[in-house]
């Protein structure tokens, strides 16, 4: 159910797919490492696989292919999160859908869209939201151009407190090395 509610995509936005089902097994091994119990865990890679579930209510083409996004290309994106938890809404899955909503939230309080800080962010959102840079920055194929692993920890690590979570930094640091 959940592969069907990431259409359209495998066909058209192979990019997109691929980005959803690496953020999951990364959401997944760091639930792991953080021994959080099996349900936890399986919200873990469903709210990973789930989280840009509201990019298919926009325009993927303006929102992924456009290197140079113009202010409203920013707004409409900025909008996705929220447009994937209305779609979760009513599903059962409150903890998976508070992630999905949640995860551009930063730790300082920067993000969007409720601008949340620290421990105010759904736990799942923080997991979430380091796992998708971390994909973004590391693996081909994604959004922007790739920088080797050692790289991406680097850039991940400068923003423990500011952009991520510690705890969340500290799992992903184990994880991938």
């Amino acid at each position: 159910l959940a592969r069907r509610l990431l259409q359209p995509g495998a066909q058209k936005f192979p990019d997109l797919v691929a980005h959803s089902e690496g953020v999951s097994r990364l959401s997944m091994a760091l639930a792991q490492k953080l021994e959080l119990p099996p349900v936890r865990v399986e919200e873990a890679a469903l709210a990973g696989l789930l989280h840009d579930i509201g990019m298919r209510e926009l325009d993927y083409d303006q929102a992924y292919r456009n290197r140079t996004p113009s202010e409203d290309d920013r707004a409409r994106y900025q909008k996705h999160p929220v447009i994937g938890a209305e779609i979760l809404k009513g599903t059962g899955l409150d903890e998976v859908t508070a992630a999905v909503r949640h995860h551009h939230e930063r730790w300082d309080g920067t993000g969007y869209p409720n601008r949340l800080a620290g421990d105010e962010i759904p736990f799942l959102a923080r997991l979430v939201h380091v796992a998708e840079v971390f994909d973004v920055l590391s693996v081909p194929g994604r959004y922007r151009p790739t920088v080797p692993v050692e790289r991406a920890l680097e850039i991940i690590t400068r923003g423990k407190g500011h952009q991520f979570d510690p705890q969340m930094v500290e799992a992903l640091v184990q994880v991938v090395t």
